[in-house]
């Protein structure tokens, strides 16, 4: 995780929006499931802390369980978020 994906997360975690909660709590269910989840609140793999790491749009699991908003592959999820993204001035590094 690069330093402008942590500091997307955390901005998203102390300035919550509903939609990214949405896809933060999604892919915290996923993280829960993990064997590699440390702590309850550490990706094992990445060390990222996950309360940041699943509110980063820019990140995705270091085991490919779920992705980085850019990396949908379905156009219309993908500009949806996006057009979301730029509404709020969220910056995303595409």
């Amino acid at each position: 995780m690069i330093l402008s994906d942590v500091i997307n997360g955390w901005s998203n975690t102390l300035f919550p929006d509903p939609l990214i909660e949405k896809l933060a709590t999604e892919r915290a269910n996923i993280c829960a499931q993990c064997p590699f989840l440390m702590l309850k609140n550490v990706c094992g793999k990445c060390g990222c802390p996950i309360i940041a790491k699943v509110r980063s749009l820019n990140s995705h699991c270091p085991m490919s369980k779920w992705k980085a908003v850019r990396e949908y592959k379905d156009k219309e999820t993908r500009e949806r978020w996006l057009e979301r993204v730029d509404k709020s001035k969220i910056t995303l590094n595409l």
